[in-house]
């Protein structure tokens, strides 16, 4: 897994992070981006969120974080799924492959979080990401 990601500073100007309640929900959102494994996923659960992201902040609450991922799906910045029909479920980021140039899939390590359905992937990555990760047009 990588040890960190690109953020680009478009993000800066983002209507739908802007659109976020908190200055809080913005900052949980862009240092979780550097946690993220390939094509752009993560464990949907506040608590694994506020382990990885928020360590030493004792008022940030996995409360107030199952908050936010609700913030994120709502604004399209983040999407939820599960896998054959677990009742865990994961994220993924759409944008995370078009926001990460020079991305080489072939040398991200075997990821702990299982991959996003196809038809998850073709719903929500961008058309121009597909092949990436393998689908076809």
């Amino acid at each position: 897994m990588a040890s960190g990601r690109l953020l680009q500073k478009k993000i800066s100007y983002s209507d739908q992070v802007d659109a976020l309640s908190s200055d809080t929900c913005r900052l949980c959102f862009t240092w979780l981006l550097a946690h993220l494994v390939y094509p752009g996923c993560f464990y949907a659960s506040p608590k694994k969120i506020k382990a990885l992201v928020f360590p030493l902040r004792g008022d940030v609450t996995a409360d107030m974080i199952k908050g936010y991922v609700d913030e994120w799906v709502a604004e399209k910045l983040a999407v939820r799924y599960s896998v054959n029909g677990t009742e865990h479920e994961y994220l993924l980021f759409p944008n995370f492959l078009d926001n990460q140039p020079g991305l080489r899939a072939n040398r991200e390590g075997k990821s702990p979080i299982p991959r996003p359905p196809d038809d998850v992937l073709r719903e929500y990555l961008p058309a121009q990401a597909w092949e990436k990760v393998g689908l076809k047009r």
